[in-house]
């Protein structure tokens, strides 16, 4: 294994996003805001009553430099020989609750402060107001308070993931990453620390189970979710079951009856690696889009099932206590092969626009933690880590080459052939920003709202012939929308709620409908909406409301611009 890398925050970030991992934002964490600095362990050698303040005294207090500090303390609580923490002159406070406070040398009654001697809520270590911290009698003088109470200051890289990047969805997944990277260009032989250590041992087997895998739902009958929901299943839904009842539903959500409480003491651990298709099926039919459906959906690494169950035991009995009382059971009926893949060189140059040397290309992917099958003068065979399930043909191998290598290092040619792009729909275009400029002019504003949107807002006769969505990503967006109405009135709500009432508002946008399976339609629509007052009141005259009129007025504007005769116009109402 190579050696510890440190990396500066930047330049991390710098890499992170050249290998497909960008990054969104970096900021910085600190366990207590400000990290303590410049707070000293200090002890009271005298204190003294204020001759001008009743409630105040005057204390020297020996912070391990050549003289001790006069501070001014109004704390009921202090006392000579106490051990302190010491805020001195030129240091910054972040209490619990309020502004920042600097600390500087004044004068309280005549007496002068060359510090402060603090209560924990003045630092940030707690709520407490009550008088000052005292800290137990055999901690050091002139010790740091930021190492004494071991406060910590780290990082935190935000990645926005694309949909394919199942296998940094995990801080091992990207570290592995970024050691590639290092190799690459760096030459250093920086290897990811894996969580995964060989030291799990049971402490009894006072509690053995029995394990057998292929449960289904029985069609019709209901489970009650963690959340509470009575949900009714399909035969097709995965279930994890004891011997007497359902628990879960299997890598999407857990069960009400079997979920931990307060006064939970046993807990079963279960790790498993579900097939990709019966996750979605499940999510999809019972509309839950859970962090678990989504991870198992995408496919997981079935070489790390054992060792994240074994992690995940440590954990609990790491930061919960108790006993790891029964032997891991791990049944693997068919163990699965790696995917294998062969990649020419021919076709790597071809989609990359860059020749590579053999051994770069067998460099990276073996960092990657592809395993060399077959080498050959002009194609290389690989076999996948089991981590990346997104990699199954040729143009997969040649992104993970091009990542690391970095997408700006492809030179740009000196010469570009392309064939131009004829416009389609000039005129139409063209009308539509006609239209537009004339609605601007009258005072209204364009909106673009979702076309996807929530079935709950139609009834039965509309819906039967909308276009539903297969893999929707919440309950509340599962159908493309039969009309314009209902998206635009969720910007007049939004607004309103907002106390803006008076909106005049327009979109061009498309309705779906479907009449059969694969027989769909969208239609081009023009869509005003008007609330409230469309001209301010003045000395002279009231504000105007809106009304039909008004829309109909500026309908027949439409119309005449677009050189639309004897239209006819009908107001409807529910």
């Amino acid at each position: 294994a190579g050696l510890p890398v440190a990396l500066e925050p930047a330049k991390l970030s710098k890499i992170l996003t050249s290998i497909g991992l960008e990054v969104e934002s970096l900021h910085e964490y600190q366990s207590v805001k400000g990290g303590l600095e410049g707070l000293i362990i200090g002890e009271i050698l005298t204190c003294e009553k204020h001759p001008d303040a009743d409630k105040l005294k005057i204390t020297t207090v020996n912070i391990g430099s050549s003289e001790p500090l006069q501070i001014v303390c109004g704390a009921n609580n202090v006392a000579v020989g106490q051990k302190v923490v010491v805020a001195i002159v030129g240091c910054t406070l972040y209490p619990s609750s309020g502004e920042p406070l600097q600390i500087k040398k004044a004068k309280i009654r005549g007496a002068e402060r060359f510090g402060m001697i603090c209560a924990e809520d003045e630092i940030g270590l707690g709520e407490s107001h009550a008088g000052i911290m005292v800290l137990p009698p055999e901690t050091e003088v002139g010790k740091k308070a930021s190492e004494m109470f071991e406060t910590s200051s780290d990082h935190i890289f935000e990645i926005g993931l694309t949909p394919n990047r199942m296998d940094a969805m995990s801080h091992l997944g990207v570290a592995k990453d970024v050691c590639a990277y290092l190799m690459h260009h760096e030459k250093n032989d920086a290897q990811a620390i894996s969580p995964f250590k060989n030291n799990f041992k049971a402490d009894n087997n006072s509690l053995p189970v029995t394990v057998q895998i292929v449960k289904n739902a029985d069609e019709g009958k209901t489970f009650i979710t963690l959340d509470g929901k009575e949900r009714k299943l399909a035969a097709n839904d995965l279930m994890i079951a004891d011997a007497e009842e359902n628990l879960c539903l299997a890598g999407v959500f857990g069960g009400q009856s079997s979920g931990v409480t307060n006064e939970t003491v046993n807990i079963f651990l279960e790790s498993a690696c579900f097939s990709a298709d019966s996750i979605r099926r499940t999510s999809m039919h019972q509309g839950l889009r859970t962090d678990a459906a989504a991870r198992f959906e995408k496919g997981t690494d079935i070489s790390n099932t054992v060792n994240v169950l074994k992690r995940a035991a440590l954990l609990i009995k790491e930061i919960a206590g108790g006993e790891i009382s029964s032997d891991i059971i791990d049944i693997y009926p068919q163990p699965a092969e790696k995917v294998s893949v062969a990649l020419k060189y021919h076709y790597l140059k071809k989609l990359s626009g860059k020749n590579y040397h053999s051994d770069t290309i067998k460099n990276i992917l073996t960092s990657l933690g592809f395993e060399i099958q077959r080498e050959g003068m002009d194609e290389i065979t690989v076999l996948v880590p089991y981590s990346k399930t997104d990699i199954s043909i040729p143009s997969d191998i040649v992104e993970e080459i091009m990542r690391i290598d970095g997408l700006d290092n492809v030179e740009i040619p000196s010469a570009i052939t392309i064939s131009p792009s004829a416009e389609d729909d000039k005129y139409g275009h063209e009308f539509k920003e006609k239209i537009a400029g004339s609605l601007t002019g009258s005072g209204f504003s364009e909106i673009f709202t979702n076309s996807i949107t929530d079935s709950k807002y139609y009834d039965e006769d509309v819906l039967k012939d909308t276009v539903k969505m297969i893999n929707n990503l919440s309950e509340d967006l599962n159908i493309l929308r039969p009309s314009m109405l209902q998206t635009g009135l969720e910007v007049i709500a939004h607004n309103i709620n907002r106390k803006n009432s008076d909106l005049r508002l327009f979109e061009f946008g498309k309705t779906y409908r479907t009449k059969a399976a694969g027989q769909y339609a969208e239609t081009n629509n023009l869509a005003l909406f008007i609330s409230g007052a469309v001209s301010e009141g003045g000395w002279q005259q009231k504000s105007s409301k809106a009304d039909f009129y008004y829309l109909k007025g500026v309908c027949e504007k439409i119309f005449a611009t677009a050189g639309i005769k004897n239209a006819e116009i009908k107001l409807f109402s529910n």
